[in-house]
């Protein structure tokens, strides 16, 4: 925490002060500086639009609190791209700080039944700690970016306990969302060692991966929704069973003759009463 609070005041005039050349892109000639970095935000809001028609399973107006932290996300992100002011920076950074702990929120809540009186406060918490260990990556830190490293991890170790100890199919949507996290560190540190090799950097690759990230993430308590649904019907089901009354099927007696009649001599069997216990 100590190293967050020495870090956080200094970081922002630091880069807006950079004036862009803390990215490998950079365009002298021509506005917006850095193309790439800008136009490559546009994957934000077609990752927004798919889950916004795709919002069925969600739960409640999950869909629509996703599909716009992430257009602000994108659209903050390219105005930083675009301006490398400080407010498009704090913007951005806010932005994607919400968009993180919204998904924190609904993979603990939906996938991990956390109750809710745990999620508030710990949350919060978690993220925290996350960007002072983030913090702690010297050389690493990139601009804009959030704690990937540390939540990449927490996500694997959630997908493998929820994947191999749940059996649920959101765990795997969590590994998934882990390994673009993972990738998308590398191509956030890579961008300037890079720079000679590829002149448009790599930190455009780092907005797919992250929308990827988004969308497994949102894939993931789709189907944690959608199992716990089907569990509780079936559990419904079970107990629906389990209550029920035998009841033999009815016989009509103006179609049997008399001889078959006379096999019956107690009744028909619809109605005797059911001997088992």
């Amino acid at each position: 925490m100590i190293a967050l609070s020495s870090f956080i005041p200094a970081f922002i005039p630091q880069l807006v002060n950079a004036q862009g050349r803390v990215y490998c892109e950079y365009v002298f000639w021509r506005h917006p500086d850095q193309p790439f970095n800008f136009y490559s935000n546009l994957i934000f809001l077609a990752v927004a639009i798919a889950i916004v028609i795709r919002r069925g399973d969600l739960p409640g107006a999950a869909a629509w609190a996703i599909a716009l932290l992430l257009t602000a996300t994108g659209a903050a992100s390219a105005w930083w791209h675009a301006a490398m002011t400080e407010p498009a920076l704090i913007a951005d950074l806010a932005a994607s700080g919400a968009l993180a702990l919204l998904l924190a929120f609904l993979v603990t809540r939906f996938v991990f039944f956390w109750p809710l009186w745990v999620c508030a406060p710990a949350l919060p918490l978690l993220y925290l700690l996350c960007i002072d260990a983030n913090v702690r990556l010297d050389g690493w830190i990139t601009p804009g970016s959030v704690p990937i490293l540390p939540a990449a991890a927490l996500l694997a170790l959630g997908g493998i306990w929820s994947a191999l100890v749940k059996h649920s199919n959101a765990g795997l949507y969590m590994l998934m969302a882990a390994c673009w996290m993972a990738g998308g560190f590398l191509v956030l540190g890579l961008d300037q060692p890079a720079c000679e090799v590829i002149p448009v950097g790599t930190h455009f690759a780092w907005h797919f991966l992250a929308a990827a990230t988004v969308l497994c993430l949102a894939r993931a308590v789709v189907g944690a929704n959608v199992e716990q649904a089907d569990a509780l019907k079936a559990e419904a089901a079970a107990e629906e069973a389990a209550n029920a009354v035998y009841a033999p099927p009815p016989v009509n007696e103006d179609a049997l003759s008399e001889e078959e009649l006379e096999q019956f001599p107690h009744g028909m069997p619809s109605d005797r009463v059911d001997p088992r216990p």
